[in-house]
This record gives structure tokens, C-alpha cells and sequence, in this order.
């Protein structure tokens, strides 16, 4: 039972359907707002060959929540797409992803 068995077994207990079983994931959590550069994200992807098999997970909820979805359909994303909202627990949805993406605008210096 290697990491690919528990992936899929992961992306089937948390409903994912077999349509995107096998396609590459990326993830990105957290606060949806402008400082969290998701648009660049978004841009990324649009660019994309769209025969790639590539998808991007969204996990939380924002202000800049429906000026995103209104982006991704604008860009013709799709299912390519997928706005989870907020989940308390991120840790199985984290352990889906084949890379964990985040494109912020700034970092806190501390």
C-alpha cells in the first residue's frame, strides 16, 4: 500500500469522483482576499494547455470568494476549478494534493 493507493483511497472517501482521479492537484488554503494573490493563480491556470490534466483545489472562504468564481468561469476553467469553501479539518483535503500552492502577495516578517 504505497502513497498512490492512499491518495486514491483519500480522493474517494472524500467524494472525489473518478472523473479526476489521475490528474495532477494543487491545493490552496486559506483566507480568500486580495493579498492572498489567488487571481495570479487563477491567471496560471487559464494559461495552461487545456489538455493538460491539472487541477486546483481552493479551500476557504473570503471576501474575494465571488470575484474568484467569476474569474474561473471568465477564463473558461470549469472543472478545472474547485471552490471547496471552508473545512475545519484541512489535513485530508491537504493530503490529496500533488503540490501545495501559495501565491501570496506579501509575508508576514516577524
Amino acid at each position: 500500500m504505497g502513497l498512490p493507493f492512499l491518495q486514491r483511497f483519500n480522493r474517494q472517501r472524500l467524494g472525489f469522483n473518478d472523473a479526476i482521479q489521475g490528474r495532477f492537484h494543487f491545493g490552496a488554503v486559506g483566507r480568500i482576499s486580495p493579498v492572498k494573490g489567488l487571481e495570479t493563480l487563477l491567471e496560471a491556470m487559464g494559461r495552461l494547455d487545456g489538455d493538460l490534466e491539472v487541477v486546483l483545489d481552493l479551500i476557504g472562504t473570503g471576501p474575494s470568494l465571488d470575484a474568484l468564481r467569476k474569474m474561473a468561469a471568465e477564463l473558461g476553467l470549469g472543472p478545472r476549478v474547485r471552490f471547496l469553501g471552508f473545512k475545519k479539518n484541512v489535513y485530508d483535503y491537504l493530503a490529496h494534493v500533488d503540490a501545495l500552492v501559495m501565491p501570496s502577495r506579501s509575508r508576514n516578517e516577524t
